[in-house]
């Protein structure tokens, strides 16, 4: 009888678990990827300078090769973020 009570409650678990495995994985998605272009901004001012009209374009397309359309929707989500930052720092200039 305990053991028909373990699988009960193993596969109420797994029906809750599975119709929120997609926006988990988007969520460690958001986490483990940074914004290519976000990257170019970092990467050029800890050397000193400002990325270049060819490094935004190739930033650009890395950005936007060969992703699904849920990718892009998150890449562009981030990409908002960021324009955000880039604006409350130039008005602090």
């Amino acid at each position: 009888m305990s053991s028909l009570y373990v699988w009960f409650i193993l596969l109420a678990a797994v029906v809750w678990f599975v119709p929120l495995l997609p926006s988990m994985l988007r969520g460690l998605y958001w986490k483990a990827t940074a914004h290519p272009l976000q990257e170019l901004h970092e990467r050029a001012l800890d050397e000193g300078r400002a990325p270049t009209g060819a490094e935004i374009a190739a930033a650009i397309s890395d950005a936007h090769t060969g992703k699904s359309a849920w990718q892009l929707r998150v890449l562009k989500r981030k990409a908002d973020a960021f324009a955000r930052h880039l604006e409350a720092q130039a008005r602090h200039l």
